[in-house]
């Protein structure tokens, strides 16, 4: 008997699809229907679309801000030694990037105290320090243009690095290393 009931149920169906129990009025509401359906999904995904694209750099941004990049690479915590229930005094600590900056003469040891972060991972787009063609196109611009761009900044780049405390000679023996090691000519 169920079987009999389905069959009719389908009957039924198909009859209002052939348009046999259909009203014209109903015929109508269907097909507008339809088109305001079909309409919503298109804007769906059209806004879907244009906000994946607005959106899409400005979390990539976000992250390469100096200050969230601090935080991903703080020191989670510090040992300190001595007897149980006793602080120990605080070791001395380890001179500042500044400090050790400072200090550096030589564009080698420029880079490696403030340069490397970035240039020996490709970080934000910096040029890796072992990408000819990279350095090469950045050259081309001049030895004083891209010494200005060190000192003053540019992009995502911080001034001298993030290191205020290097001398701009500091700053031009970076630059000269990482064209030297590059394999690049200063112009």
């Amino acid at each position: 008997m169920y079987r009999g009931e389905l069959f009719a149920t389908i009957s039924r169906c198909h009859a209002i699809i052939r348009g046999r129990s259909v009203s014209k009025a109903d015929d109508v509401f269907i097909r507008e229907f339809g088109i305001i359906l079909g309409a919503l999904f298109v804007f769906f995904i059209l806004a879907l679309l244009l906000a994946r694209s607005i959106g899409a750099g400005a979390f990539e941004r976000s992250q390469l801000t100096p200050r969230e990049v601090a935080k991903r690479t703080a020191p989670v915590g510090e040992v300190r030694f001595g007897e149980a229930g006793q602080m120990a005094a605080a070791p001395e600590p380890a001179p500042a990037v500044a400090e050790v900056a400072a200090a550096a003469k030589g564009g080698d040891q420029v880079y490696q105290s403030a340069c490397m972060a970035c240039h020996a991972s490709g970080a934000a787009g910096a040029p890796k320090l072992d990408d000819k063609a990279a350095w090469t196109t950045r050259a081309a611009q001049g030895l004083d243009v891209l010494i200005h761009s060190a000192i003053n900044g540019k992009g995502v780049m911080p001034a001298k690095g993030g290191n205020a405390s290097l001398s701009d000679d500091d700053i031009a023996d970076a630059v000269k290393y990482m064209l030297e090691q590059s394999g690049v000519s200063a112009n």
